[in-house]
């Protein structure tokens, strides 16, 4: 697909689901949830690594060969979601990446005794992203857990 992945900290709808799963949610619901809010958002990955993983041995050939193709057009870019409206949907990617920003600084803080300066450097550079952008992450992260 042509969305950029932040291959050093992981597919992001699974740190999104990790994080919901961290906060008690059930997770089924959990990966459903966040399945289903990415799919609204125009990015259909979270449901081709679902498609994916569903495919077993057990599971008919049918369904294998349907969910086969599926995932096979999403990787081709040839089946997305079109638009709906006139604004564009924002990114699902903000939200994890936000939270390994937070989460990286913070390590990063307390593992390496580094200042606060060099942290918000080194967490901007390992994920390719400014370090206002990260600034701006720890903040909202530290807030929201007041």
């Amino acid at each position: 697909m042509t969305k950029r992945k932040q291959d050093n900290i992981g597919d992001p709808w699974e740190i999104e689901i990790a994080y919901f799963i961290a906060k008690g949610s059930d997770p089924d619901k959990a990966r459903i949830a966040t399945t289903v809010f990415w799919m609204y958002h125009g990015d259909l990955r979270p449901l081709r690594a679902a498609i994916a993983q569903s495919v077993t041995v057990q599971s008919p050939v049918r369904d294998e060969a349907i969910l086969g193709c599926l995932a096979k057009l999403i990787d081709e870019g040839r089946l997305i979601v079109k638009p709906f409206g006139r604004n564009r949907p924002k990114s699902p990617d903000k939200f994890p990446r936000d939270l390994a920003a937070a989460h990286l600084y913070e390590n990063e803080i307390f593992t390496s005794k580094t200042s606060s300066e060099e942290a918000f450097n080194i967490v901007a550079q390992k994920l390719g992203v400014s370090e206002d952008t990260v600034r701006k992450a720890v903040a909202r992260f530290r807030k929201s857990e007041k």
